[in-house]
């Protein structure tokens, strides 16, 4: 019986992408809010197309780097790495306040699909227990900001972000641990992403359904991968969910 659904949270539950920007540019733009800060603290930085261009860039290979091997990274290592290259060096307490200026610059970035609500709520009102797992560089702070921001960061028992943990989907390892955190079998969950390799094939391999949320700018292809079900919004979850339980 299905007792619990996981969700993706980036272009499955929320957006960090517009018409006009990717992710990536709104990583850059984050970048940017650091560099007068950092200059008035002192600290001796290069002209600041380079600082953002370098660090904006590097972050880019970074994740790229991490993610093929499975293996996590996230902005707390990048930025004390990349900034110690230029011989600053940025105590925990500095960092804080540096990371807090990045989420400020990009959170107006971050937006909710129209449907999200509404859909957590029936997921809810039907007694499954909801979780992320989340491909991430981002804190737990600044995703769990926005997901109080919105309203929702309620609905989930477990939210499960790779910037802290030792791998990324589709290794199995990070669905397992938020299925073990859930006290909830493989089989008795389902995982809803927008990626097919990272989101369906990781939860398969982990021994759950997996459903595809479609993109409309992007298409997902595998030879080897079939989704449980295919979804275009949030709300074409809800009639399989309740067709899954009346299949078990």
């Amino acid at each position: 019986m299905l007792k619990a659904i996981l969700f993706d949270l980036g272009g499955t539950l929320l957006t960090y992408y517009t018409p006009e920007l990717s992710y990536w540019d709104i990583n850059r733009i984050g970048i940017g809010a650091l560099y007068r800060p950092l200059q008035r603290d002192g600290h001796k930085l290069p002209d600041e197309n380079t600082f953002c261009q370098t660090l904006g860039d590097g972050l880019v290979v970074d994740w790229r780097t991490a993610r093929a091997a499975k293996s996590s990274t996230g902005l707390v290592t990048f930025l004390r790495r990349s900034l110690q290259s230029w011989g600053v060096t940025v105590a925990d307490t500095d960092l804080q306040a540096v990371l807090q200026m990045f989420y400020h610059r990009v959170a107006p970035y971050v937006g909710i699909f129209d449907d999200t609500v509404q859909v957590l709520d029936d997921l809810r009102a039907q007694g499954l227990k909801l979780g992320i797992i989340s491909n991430t560089v981002w804190t737990r702070e600044m995703h769990d900001a926005d997901l109080d921001r919105f309203g929702i960061l309620h609905h989930f028992q477990q939210r499960i972000y790779s910037s802290e943990m030792p791998h990324v989907k589709p290794h199995t390892d990070i669905f397992e641990r938020a299925l073990a955190a859930m006290d909830i079998l493989p089989e008795e969950a389902a995982f809803v992403g927008d990626r097919i390799i990272d989101d369906v094939g990781g939860a398969q391999a982990a021994g759950m359904a997996g459903v595809l949320k479609k993109i409309s700018e992007r298409e997902e292809i595998s030879d080897t991968i079939q989704p449980d079900a295919k979804i275009r919004t949030l709300q074409e979850l809800l009639p399989w969910v309740k067709d899954r339980q009346k299949s078990c």
